[in-house]
């Protein structure tokens, strides 16, 4: 779960500076909760759909309607498409979806700005939001 978690995290960080990342974050979220209810569903069974619309089918859930919302928004920003370019105010929309899924599956609440991260997830944020290019070359003598 604390994996699940840190995807969130991951997908809120870099929700304005890569959403293409922040989309791919949510799509691994989902494809492990759904994983995770198939296996609960069916323990010893290796018959599952292997497309992931399918196995939120297979689930049978109560109220699929955000599974499908997570799958239909993330797969048009981790698939190419010559449509070009894809709504950024389906991502908050995203994020939310995913933090409700994780809740109701897990009771997991992702926190919205949690205060723990490591150094290198604040250097990346940092980097990131600087909007410059870095190039960092390796150490030694000359």
């Amino acid at each position: 779960m604390d994996k699940l978690a840190e995807m969130i995290g991951l997908a809120r960080i870099y929700r304005k500076t890569d959403p293409y990342s922040s989309m791919l974050h949510c799509r691994r979220a989902l494809e492990a909760v759904v994983h995770h209810l198939c296996n609960e569903k069916s323990p010893m069974s290796d018959s599952y759909p292997e497309h992931l619309a399918k196995k939120i089918s297979f689930l049978n859930l109560e109220r699929p309607g955000k599974y499908f919302a997570v799958n239909r928004i993330t797969s048009s920003w981790i698939h190419w498409t010559p449509k070009g370019s894809q709504d950024n105010s389906e991502i908050g929309t995203c994020i939310r979806l995913m933090g409700v899924i994780l809740k109701e599956v897990f009771g997991l609440i992702p926190e919205v700005d949690s205060n723990e991260c490591t150094i290198m997830d604040s250097l990346v944020k940092a980097l990131s939001e600087s909007g410059q290019t870095f190039v960092f070359t390796g150490g030694g003598s000359n």
